[in-house]
């Protein structure tokens, strides 16, 4: 219990800690059949006529029962705007299990109407080099004057040099009120080159804080 408070506080203060210089900050808390999460996204240019941006993504995940403790994905990227909607990254991974890993990539993000979507795929350095691919695609659309209606999907996926590692697909589907997403939640997983399937569902909070 103590490890999962303490975990909390380490994603409280990445996320919040950012405030007063970012231009988009937002939290999610998902609750599935068996798990629980938070997550956090952070990002900012340097200055306002810059190229250079800062994001910052973490997830902290855990079993509800469960006695190996939380799990912990952070991942920090330093971008250089090559195009208005392509960016070069260099930054690094950091999960509990493995520590920090240095990181380089490329990001595509382009909006179509009311869909926006976002390609990320980038090599994460080591001795078990990984090549992590992060993707996201969103719906937007508009119910009333002070309600949408949004359905978003985003997936995360590792191969190694022994083939696939993990892959994860997270559906989100709900309403949007001011600075307040709510709706149900839906979680693939995919583990090892067997591609082990776990399925779980549940609902999500998001909040956006600017």
């Amino acid at each position: 219990m103590k490890k999962t408070i303490v975990n909390c506080l380490i994603l409280l203060g990445i996320v919040c800690g950012k405030r007063s210089f970012g231009q988009s900050l937002s939290t999610e808390v998902t609750g599935l059949e068996t798990t629980y999460s938070f997550s956090g996204s952070f990002s900012t240019q340097l200055r306002k006529s810059s190229k250079l941006s800062f994001s910052n993504t973490s997830r902290i995940s855990s079993d509800y029962l469960s006695e190996d403790g939380v799990k912990m994905l952070i991942n920090t990227n330093l971008g250089y705007s090559i195009t208005s909607k392509l960016k070069s990254n260099i930054g690094g991974k950091y999960t509990n299990t493995a520590g920090m890993k240095p990181s380089v990539g490329l990001q595509y993000t382009s909006t179509w109407k009311k869909i926006s979507w976002m390609l990320f795929p980038s090599y994460v350095i080591g001795k078990q080099p990984e090549l992590m691919t992060a993707s996201r695609i969103q719906y937007l659309r508009n119910i009333s004057e002070k309600i949408m209606f949004v359905i978003r999907m985003q997936s995360l996926s590792m191969v190694g040099s022994a083939g696939h590692l993990r892959s994860a697909l997270r559906f989100r589907s709900g309403f949007v009120r001011g600075k307040y997403q709510l709706g149900a939640a839906s979680d693939v997983l995919l583990s090892d080159n067997n591609f082990a399937l776990t399925k779980s569902f549940g609902l999500f909070l998001q909040y956006q804080v600017f």
